[in-house]
């Protein structure tokens, strides 16, 4: 009879031991908050979700009689946008860009659309598509090629303190977001 009081007294202890070991867990449970969920969930994620990050343009160019005719689009949910463009070509002087009075010369080289490009419009529904007339060589001929390359840039409308745009050739041009190369090789005619 003492084995079975001492084995009850054990399990008594024993049983006194495990609450309180359960008791401290669930305090000590309740005071991590939300700690204690990031250590016991996950989450999983299918499909994908387009992102619209700004502006989208695209390029068209068409060459035809030594003029290179560029048409620039704006996406329907693109930003309003600034666009300057610069022709690259063995010879500087061999290009020449039709200044309308919608694009203007900088005095750093480039060529300047002097209106907003509006979201879902595009130079060609205005008539301000930028001609480049390419004036080949002297002792060019048929058959010869070469390599005009014409770089587009746009960055989105900046504005005045007054909130008023700014013009094209004031910008911040450091805050382009959109470079495009377009490189042409073509023949001589």
């Amino acid at each position: 009879m003492n084995t079975h009081m001492e084995k009850r007294t054990r399990w008594s202890a024993l049983r006194t031991w495990m609450y309180t070991a359960v008791a401290v867990m669930l305090v000590l449970g309740a005071s991590m908050g939300t700690a204690w969920a990031y250590f016991t969930t996950y989450a999983t994620a299918k499909g994908g979700v387009t992102l619209h990050m700004g502006h989208e343009e695209k390029v068209e160019e068409s060459f035809s009689n030594n003029r290179k005719t560029i048409n620039i689009e704006s996406t329907a949910d693109s930003q309003p946008v600034y666009i300057r463009a610069r022709g690259f070509y063995k010879d500087p002087e061999g290009l020449s860009y039709s200044e309308s009075q919608n694009w203007t010369a900088g005095e750093d080289g480039w060529i300047y659309y002097t209106k907003i490009l509006q979201p879902g419009t595009s130079l060609a529904d205005s008539g301000d598509q930028l001609v480049v007339k390419i004036t080949f060589p002297a002792d060019a001929k048929e058959g010869d090629t070469v390599n005009v390359i014409i770089v587009y840039e746009t960055t989105e409308v900046q504005y005045n303190e007054a909130g008023e745009p700014l013009a094209s050739t004031d910008a911040d041009w450091t805050r382009k977001v959109d470079t495009n190369r377009e490189s042409t090789t073509l023949g001589g005619e």
